[in-house]
């Protein structure tokens, strides 16, 4: 992160590293002890998009450990409870109100950071 510039140079606290290193274990963890049924027809393609799914896991926790992005995330809550209450689903009932949160909560983080984007 900090070769891609994301993060600035010699300013990690050393505890911040031992956080991650925590946080690294724990996935590699989970991925060494991951059972695939041996039953299946496609278990590579299983596995894979499983580790994938972990690692992608991985890295939101190293990102929120290393640069915190409070400011984001009340942006997000912000505009998703205010889009939230403006937005009427037709019929009415049709969608119970924690799905529709839970849906412009989605799209939020779609439109503001593009946190669709692996």
């Amino acid at each position: 992160m900090i070769r891609g510039g994301h993060l600035p140079n010699d300013e990690i606290a050393q505890e911040k590293v031992l956080k991650v290193e925590i946080i690294l274990k724990k996935y590699l963890y989970i991925l060494e002890h991951a059972v695939f049924p041996s039953q299946e027809l496609i278990p590579i393609k299983r596995q894979v998009n499983f580790t994938s799914f972990i690692i992608e896991l991985a890295a939101v926790d190293i990102e929120e450990v290393l640069s915190n992005p409070i400011k984001e995330q009340i942006l997000i809550e912000a505009m998703t409870d205010m889009l939230t209450n403006r937005i009427r689903v037709l019929p009415e009932g049709s969608v119970s109100d924690s799905d529709k949160k839970t849906h412009v909560f989605i799209s939020v983080c779609r439109t503001l950071f593009d946190l669709d984007d692996g």
